[in-house]
């Protein structure tokens, strides 16, 4: 179990030593796993023993009083205390801790003089948010050149579906075992014996219901499926049927499949079966190596050393409890010349949980390194990355990346290939130096620092986003329901497949499918990871991460479901993007010289069949804006394309048969309503794993049906979301050498719809599916959606597609063109937008301004950090410092301002002036001496969020504003209400459902830009400062909600509205 800092703290009766004054003191049952905060930088103690001190706090909620870490360096004379392990110890000297790391540490906490120490005794895990498993350990361990490309890289992998047997054949086998378990119907076979027929008919069930796409995609490459299934069929009946096994699983008491080891504990792992207490991992490997054995104890002896911090509750002796740990077993059912499963024991001894937390501590470490590895002296036998990466299989496997390795050393390298001697002869550290193709080639410089800008970019957003979901944890359960960011009292209904469920609750307001969610059963404190995917049958999909333990499935608990901060996954995600652009070669700075041109080319509306005509282009721009009918022109440009006659890269048509165009959509509402005009079930069919749409092929699918309707249509429509995190149409291709030979890609066209949604990493990686891109947007609409202020200055907020448009708007090209179908929007609106260069047609209508004199309201008014520091000079005490930030910009930004903040001579600050830190400037409030504390200041900084666009786009609202257009809804009946804040959303929403008004109430991303009849806009923002609030200050915003309707109603503060150049004119409407 692990405790908060908190608990300990304020709970001290319960977990904390209080009183030292008797020498016979017991520290019996007081052991706890605490999680902490490392605040500030180290010093020595030596009160009761000799130590080392690191300041720490609770992680998520700031705490009043003083807490130590403590190392002890010999056996304290303060009561019982002993020497902390010297395991631990050598970790902490080799690789000192970092303010900002978090820690799970084994302690006994102490309360003395007026101080809290954590004394820490056998377990010591450095930032256990990220979860580490044992090939990342290994990697660590074995190569830092293959740490750095695989986990800070996080190079892109082709065999994300790997539809080779192998790894199919295991995969099945998991998944089979688990639902033999799992299943009732299936389980019964465990009393009466397993015949053949019970198990093909298992894997019969596993396959059609959990491995549908692999299927799809091995019959596409003409990998045969059956081979596969065959395979695993072998490994499971061997098992299934064997006496010993059986009996096993009959008389346990408890019994757990895919069961999840202590991810709170910073481990990486799932293991097939717990049987009381002892886990149990299945093999199918049919060939077995001693070095494949050692992989495979140890990643055993993980699952073990999972178990045992599980096992370790208050005041237990982590010794006693590695005593009395049960042993794992390894189970080979299919080896070769063995004709019965083959049952290995392992056990976890001291020694290996010492090597356990040393790797998983150094790789913990890595994942922050800064220096790039050499490949000097390295052991590159039969190493992944030394070799070209092919993406596909089967006769269409084209397209190859160069190796990982040697392009970015080549790339990157700030280390000699070779030296000469004076003999003249070659040199070389580097044992791949001969086989290496990428040594000659040529880098432009400017690419390369364009794509480590962007690395650097996702640096920032992943610290910025892991501050932004620091302050969200601090928020109570009322504030996120109310921002529309939680939905409580879910119920599990169904296990649509291993890695999706069906869950039932209140209506799903701000959740879009794609939407990373943080899933808590009501009854626990752990939580799990999963993807919403929409709606199904009157309930909610979520998709896990693998199969979900058996305490997400349960159903006599309630769940609360929490909008995630994905501060992890996405740059990870745009990592490997962005290494698969970089190493096919993709230039994206758009730098292309041309001819001067004046304008984009344009289409009439009423002539969008006119797209034909540009498609010899490898890309092709189109800026469609607000329309009354830009759905219904969207579709009929989408047509157009996919029915067009298409060229090959070589200029020769490819033939219909031949042809084959995806579409893809980055706004699920606006490929909602395309698919359903578009979509016929022959030639063009949709494959999605996300939205709510009835007539697509999915995950679920029958793999037969599925994969002869891929072969059989010309057009395949999905979503950008499903493309991207899936991975699927980058996996597809032929097994049919005759089958287009004009190209390599399984696509000839791809068309983008919303394009100005997705980042660049995201539109390069999506754009190389096929010869040719259509993307479609409106240029004016909001870029993708960055916390970091740091990452949008340096570009990776901003549209691809909106660059480019604009690019090939001014020059002329060869390859890509930009055009522009003509927007349309209310007249008052039109005029509006006319001085601020927005080209749109008035339409009529009407706009009019609604003053309410309410006042903005948020759920956070500052965001609170605290630095602990270290004194400089003789006469500089420590001191209680509180600074309040001056910049009204971005707060996480300021945060950051202070992160290199190590040290400070305090006796230089006066209370009421102003001083620079970085480049954010503070005003000193509080510089008290704290006499009862030993070692440096600690220093609090209040940041107002008024002005950090992530937190005010999600948490402002002005309930007497939602109560005015409440009113004015009941008198107008519009089409619709939008606001571009989600918390007022919510509270309109709740409005017009407490009166009985079905009216719905959006955000500007649900709109689909066709202009409805008439609609409300919620302004919000009104303040006695009367400051504009982001998002309401930036003109794509306002673009958005003005061109929603042909009659538009803008209610808002008049005299908030009026200090701001951009909004004062809405006022004049």
């Amino acid at each position: 179990m692990i405790v908060s800092l908190y608990d300990v703290v304020h709970n001290a009766e319960k977990y904390a030593i209080t009183d030292l004054s008797k020498e016979e003191q017991a520290f019996k049952d007081k052991e706890l796993t605490v999680r902490c905060e490392v605040t500030g930088i180290p010093s020595t103690g030596t009160a009761g023993g000799e130590k080392t001190l690191y300041p720490v706090d609770d992680p998520t909620t700031q705490l009043q009083d003083e807490v130590l870490l403590s190392f002890w360096h010999e056996d304290s004379n303060w009561g019982r205390l002993e020497e902390t392990d010297n395991a631990v110890q050598t970790f902490v000297d080799t690789s000192p801790l970092q303010r900002g790391e978090e820690l799970l540490v084994r302690a006994i906490p102490v309360h003395r003089e007026g101080k809290w120490y954590l004394n820490v005794t056998s377990l010591f895990v450095r930032n256990p948010d990220i979860t580490i498993g044992k090939s990342e350990m290994r990697s660590a361990n074995e190569c830092p050149r293959i740490y750095d490309l695989r986990y800070r890289k996080n190079v892109f992998n082709p065999n994300r579906y790997d539809i080779s047997k192998g790894a199919v054949k295991g995969s099945i086998a998991h998944r089979a075992l688990e639902r033999a378990i799992d299943d009732s119907e299936f389980a019964a076979n465990f009393e009466s014996g397993w015949t053949d027929d019970d198990v093909e008919e298992l894997m019969d069930a596993v396959v059609d219901e959990s491995f549908s796409m692999e299927m799809t995609l091995c019959r596409l490459a003409w990998v045969s499926p059956n081979d596969i299934k065959e395979f695993a069929e072998n490994s499971v009946l061997n098992l299934l049927q064997d006496a010993g096994f059986t009996k096993l699983v009959r008389g346990t008491e408890t019994l757990e499949t895919e069961r999840t080891i202590a991810d709170s504990y910073g481990l990486n792992g799932r293991v097939d079966l717990m049987i009381d207490g002892s886990p149990l991992d299945l093999k199918t490997n049919f060939f077995l190596e001693d070095g494949m054995k050692q992989r495979h104890r140890f990643q055993l002896r993980l699952y073990l050393f999972g178990v045992l911090l599980e096992n370790l509750d208050q005041g237990m002796n982590l010794g006693k409890v590695l005593d009395e740990l049960p042993p794992g077993v390894i189970i080979y059912p299919n080896l070769q010349d063995e004709s019965e499963p083959v049952y290995e024991r392992v056990e976890l001894e001291h020694h290996h949980i010492e090597e356990i937390m040393q790797l998983r501590n150094q790789a913990a470490t890595l994942r922050d390194s800064f220096a790039v590895p050499t490949t000097y002296d390295r052991d590159c036998s039969g190493c992944y990355f030394k070799d070209e990466d092919t993406i596909g299989s089967g006769a269409g496997a084209g397209q190859r990346l160069p190796s990982a390795c040697k392009f970015h050393c080549q790339s990157e390298r700030r280390w000699a290939c070779h030296e000469t001697n004076d003999e003249g002869e070659v040199k070389t550290e580097c044992p791949l130096y001969h086989e290496c193709d990428q040594r000659l080639e040529y880098r432009n410089p400017s690419v390369t620092d364009h794509y480590n800008q962007l690395r650097s970019a996702l640096q920032d957003e992943k610290r910025a986003r892991k501050d932004a979901g620091k302050t969200m944890a601090r928020m109570t359960d009322e504030v996120l329901e109310n921002a529309g960011m939680q939905l409580s009292g879910l119920s599990f209904e169904e296990e649509l497949s291993t890695r999706r469920m069906l869950y039932s609750g209140e209506s799903v307001r701000l959740f879009e499918p794609g939407t990373p969610v943080r899933i808590v059963p009501e009854d626990e404190d752990t939580h799990i990871v999963a993807t919403y995917c929409g709606t199904q049958e009157g309930g909610y999909v979520f998709e896990f991460d693998g199969s979900p333990p058996t305490d997400f499935k349960r159903f006599n608990v309630t769940y609360r479901a929490t909008r995630a901060v994905e501060s992890t996954s996405l740059p990870r995600r745009l990592l490997s993007e962005l290494d698969y652009a970089q190493r096919i070669g993709i230039d994206p700075r758009l730098r292309e010289s041309g001819e001067i041109s004046p304008s984009p080319e344009r289409i009439a509306p009423d002539a969008v069949e006119k797209i034909a005509d540009y498609l010899d282009n490898r890309q092709v721009f189109v800026n469609l804006p607000a329309r009354v009918s830009r759905s219904e022109k969207l579709t009929q440009l989408v047509r157009e394309v996919t029915q067009s006659p298409l060229q090959s890269l070589d200029g020769d048509w490819v033939p219909d048969d031949d042809r084959r165009v995806l579409v893809l959509g980055a706004r699920l509402p606006e490929l909602d309503s395309v698919a359903d005009h578009l979509v016929d079930g022959d030639d063009i069919i949709r494959v999605d794993g996300f939205g709510d749409a009835k007539n697509a092929y999915g995950p679920t699918s029958n793999s037969h049906r599925l994969y002869e309707a891929i072969r059989d249509s010309n057009v395949i429509v999905s979503s950008a979301q499903y493309a991207l995190q899936e991975g699927v149409f980058h996996s597809m291709t032929s097994g049919d050498e005759s089958a287009r030979p004009h190209s390599s890609r399984f696509f000839d066209a791809i068309v983008i719809l919303g394009a100005e949604t997705l980042t660049e990493p995201e539109y390069v990686f999506l754009r190389d599916l096929a010869d040719r891109t259509v993307a479609v947007g409106e240029v004016n609409r909001e870029s993708p959606e960055m916390v970091s202020e740091e990452a949008r200055e340096k570009g990776l907020a901003e549209s691809y597609y909106v660059n480019a448009y604009k690019r090939f708007s001014t020059i002329s090209s060869e390859s890509a063109e930009s055009i522009f179908i003509e927007g349309e929007a209310s007249t008052p609106v039109a005029e509006f937008f006319k001085p601020l260069d927005i080209e749109l047609d008035g339409i009529g209508g009407s706009a009019s301004f609604h003053h309410v004199s309410g006042e903005e309201q948020r759920a956070e008014e500052y965001m609170t950090i605290e630095r602990r520091i270290h004194t400089v000079g003789e006469t500089d005490e420590p001191r209680d410092i509180l600074l309040k930030a001056l910049d009204r910009g971005d707060a996480l930004y300021v945060a950051s301002q202070l992160d290199d903040l190590n040290a400070l001579d305090a006796t230089d600050l006066r209370v009421g002036q102003t001083y620079t830190f970085g480049e954010a400037r503070f005003r000193v409030e509080n510089n008290d001496v704290a006499p009862d504390r030993d070692m440096g200041h600690v220093v609090t900084v209040d940041i107002n969020l008024s002005q950090t666009p992530y937190f005010t786009r999600r948490l402002i609202l002005n309930p007497l504003e939602a109560q005015e257009v409440a009113n004015l809804t009941a008198e107008q009946e519009p089409s619709l209400v939008v606001t571009p804040f989600e918390a007022q959303a919510v509270s309109i929403s709740t409005e017009l459902e407490d009166r009985g008004i079905d009216v719905p109430v959006v955000t500007p991303d649900a709109l689909e830009g066709d202009i409805v009849e008439d609609v409300i806009v919620s302004l919000t923002v009104a303040n006695d400062e009367e400051i504009v609030r982001p998002p309401v200050n930036n003109i794509e915003t306002l673009y958005t909600l003005l061109t929603a309707g042909e009659s538009v109603t803008v209610v808002g503060d008049e005299a908030t509205l009026k200090r701001n150049t951009l909004t004062e004119r809405l006022t004049d409407l």
